[in-house]
């Protein structure tokens, strides 16, 4: 590793742990700069190489650490700068197959292992906090306390509908927490890939995602078996939920990519799309129906009846 590729890995972690921490500004542009602070890695990775990405990810952590908050450093390593240096290499693995050709990592062995890895993630956190409902609800019921002290409103909301708001979270948080790890993760991931193609930083070519983008068969006996656990309750119930929610996902994630490709060519084909990630945007629901269709492609192969534009 030569030192002009050091250098960059020394930017790019300190980059991603300026970004992190950018929320402390109090403004609504440092909270939204946060959201992005994968992007420096995944950058480094694709164009420096993967040894160069731990460099970052290691700097951004230990710079996090140094600034004087230890456990916001640990948090930015397990949610942000580690998995982004794995999924930058992902991005960056190849082989030559047989007929010469260079064939790059799937883009859905990439997705379900990053949905594995968000909802591990999930569950490790669960369990530090006690990952039972009773544990979940008061800890989320103690944060809800704080925050209202700190902004001087707590004699202003009666404790019982604190209680039951807490309850709520504690319900939905376990589904929702994966999703949105792997929602920012796949955003950055788009924002750095489509940087380091401008600049020549990565060969792999612009992924055509509507008709490349699958996940591997055994996501459906995981995604079954993740349901009906978490219909048991209890503990077991909880740790499912995680499972449930980022399998569930992954899954829409590859309805929606159905749906954009045997929409390509049809009139009327922008505003549809603007209409469902509208609904999707407010209402969530419609992810429902996307989830089933990502099931049906992969039992029925649905994209495997229209042939994909041959420039997409």
């Amino acid at each position: 590793m030569n030192t002009k590729t050091i250098l960059f890995a020394i930017i790019a972690g300190l980059a991603a742990a300026v970004m992190s921490a950018a929320p402390q500004s109090g403004s609504g542009f440092g909270l939204a700069l946060s959201f992005f602070a994968a992007v420096p890695i995944i950058v480094v990775c694709l164009g420096w190489g993967t040894l160069s990405a731990i460099i970052a990810s290691a700097i951004a952590a230990l710079a996090t650490v140094l600034a004087g908050d230890f456990q916001s450093g640990i948090v930015l390593a397990l949610v942000t700068v580690l998995p982004a240096a794995w999924i930058g290499h992902m991005t960056s693995l190849s082989r030559i197959d047989d007929d010469g050709q260079e064939t790059w990592f799937p883009l859905g062995d990439i997705l379900f292992r990053a949905t594995l890895y968000f909802a591990i993630l999930t569950v490790a956190l669960g369990i530090m906090v006690g990952f039972t409902t009773e544990k979940l609800t008061e800890a989320i019921a103690q944060l809800m306390r704080e925050f209202l002290a700190q902004s001087q409103q707590q004699g202003q909301i009666d404790p019982d509908a604190l209680l039951n708001n807490a309850r709520y979270y504690a319900y939905v948080l376990p589904f929702v927490i994966p999703v949105s790890m792997m929602f920012l993760m796949l955003t950055n991931w788009l924002i750095a890939t489509r940087l380091a193609r401008n600049f020549n930083l990565t060969p792999r070519p612009r992924d055509y995602i509507a008709g490349t983008l699958d996940l591997p068969i055994m996501a459906l006996p995981a995604f079954a078996v993740a349901v009906i656990a978490s219909l048991l309750g209890g503990s077991i119930g909880l740790m499912a939920q995680p499972f449930v929610g980022a399998l569930g996902f992954a899954l829409s994630l590859v309805g929606l990519a159905v749906l954009h490709l045997i929409s390509t060519g049809r009139s009327g084909r922008g505003a549809l799309l603007a209409i469902v990630y509208t609904l999707i945007l407010f209402l969530g629901i419609p992810l429902v129906i996307f989830t089933a269709l990502g099931i049906a492609e992969l039992l029925m192969r649905i994209r495997a009846r229209r042939t994909p534009p041959p420039n997409p």
